[in-house]
């Protein structure tokens, strides 16, 4: 592995895993902006050679580059400037991280080196919590993940736990179980109701994404068989009392529809600009001040600044329905591109990349799910999707069925040597 590399890997996971939050003794070190600021400096000094070495020209990132241009052209008019340059200041840490990936990991091998470190942030995050993650009644680590975003990333990263529970080294299969079973102790810890829901998908991906042979839908059943008998007996009385409030009245789940129905009363005064990027706390809290909220029936809503609690009605409320529209469209490049990745390997019968592909894609779809109930819209672990999935759209445009198409019909290929030079036909 290139130190550059190893770098980027630390930086991802800093990010991800937080080791500065379950270990204290690290937070006055920095290490975010020590890696960050290696991977930026690595950047920007072998730019010009990094270019040359791109076979795919990604088509999220003009998505990207888009939505970030419409937050420059939108931040003026922002009801809380400095919130707006605080939030723009985090992405722009994140796109260090995907510039770094995107630069420099471009094979399969690359991302077994990603999927390990995610896979090694999440037994951080998991064990770190175990000991640590107390926060009242809810276990949470550090000041960055409250106990719903904890919920959140480690129900995300299931299908790279799953992924490297079929490992064919022995001791990465090991660290998966103990990851795994971590993970759903932590998840019941944290009493999220949104991370109960997203267990519930994650249980049902892991059985669909196996479904193409009657093997292995039967070990996809049989896994989540299993880890769903652990589960219920990690659950507590407390737990499950919360669980049964998901959709009661007066809970904090319906509660959000009084939050959500008001981030569109913000976007509709403000249709073209929003709120500013960032700034949908203190513009929500002005306007609840300032009585344009008309009152609810639960007090604390009519007196509390809130978060949006939906990262699609935040980004609708802060950057109007342009915002939106190109946000939605970056997903839609994101998802499209990482269907078409998985059907191409398909046609190719390629299976180990296929598991490789669904543990980013059911990752994916996770995190969007989850974006419904938390603001997690441009997060280091988005960007680090988005650059998986370029990745193996590098590895199809590299591949000598790809790059040796045109030549099908005068060739033929042994049987099992579809990466091998093909036969001349006699």
């Amino acid at each position: 592995m290139t130190m550059p590399k190893l770098f980027i890997l630390g930086l991802l996971y800093i990010n991800i895993g937080r080791p500065q939050d379950v270990l204290t003794f690290l937070k006055p070190l920095s290490l975010g902006y020590i890696f960050g600021g290696l991977t930026l400096a690595y950047l920007l000094l072998k730019k010009k050679e990094l270019d040359q070495g791109l076979e795919v020209q990604a088509e999220e990132n003009k998505a990207i580059f888009r939505v970030l241009l419409w937050v420059l052209i939108t931040a003026p008019f922002s009801m809380h400037l400095g919130h707006t340059v605080g939030t723009m200041t985090v992405i722009l840490k994140n796109l260090v991280l995907y510039g770094g990936l995107y630069y420099c990991f471009k094979t399969e091998e690359d991302f077994e080196l990603v999927s390990r470190t995610v896979l090694f942030s999440i037994l951080t995050l998991s064990l770190g919590g175990l000991f640590i993650g107390e926060s009242s009644e809810r276990s949470s680590v550090g000041t960055f993940y409250d106990p719903n975003d904890l919920a959140l990333v480690l129900t995300s990263c299931i299908p790279f736990i799953m992924y490297h529970l079929r490992d064919r080294n022995f001791m990465l299969k090991i660290i998966a179980l103990i990851t795994a079973l971590a993970t759903l102790m932590q998840i019941v810890l944290t009493q999220s109701r949104m991370g109960f829901l997203l267990l519930v998908l994650a249980s049902l991906l892991t059985i669909l994404q196996n479904r193409s042979s009657l093997l292995g839908l039967l070990k996809g059943v049989f896994i989540t068989g299993v880890f769903a008998v652990f589960f219920m007996g990690m659950v507590t009385p407390a737990y499950l009392e919360r669980i049964q409030t998901i959709f009661m009245k007066g809970s904090t789940g319906s509660g959000r529809t009084y939050i959500w129905k008001r981030a569109v009363e913000m976007a509709n005064a403000n249709p073209v600009f929003g709120v500013g990027f960032g700034a949908f706390p203190s513009a929500y809290g002005r306007l609840l001040a300032d009585g344009r909220f008309s009152k609810v029936d639960d007090h604390k809503y009519n007196v509390a600044w809130k978060v949006s609690h939906n990262s699609y009605l935040k980004v609708l409320a802060e950057t109007g329905y342009m915002g939106l529209f190109l946000y939605l469209l970056l997903l839609k490049k994101v998802v499209m591109n990482m269907r078409s990745v998985k059907a191409w390997f398909r046609e190719q019968g390629d299976s180990n990349a296929i598991q490789k592909v669904n543990a980013v894609e059911g990752a994916l779809y996770l995190l969007l799910v989850g974006s419904f109930f938390l603001d997690q819209e441009f997060n280091s672990f988005f960007f680090t999707l988005v650059s998986l999935g370029i990745l193996f759209q590098r590895v199809r445009a590299v591949s000598p069925a790809t790059t040796q198409a045109p030549a099908v019909e005068k060739t033929m290929l042994q049987p099992g040597a579809l990466f091998n030079e093909p036969v001349k036909s006699t």
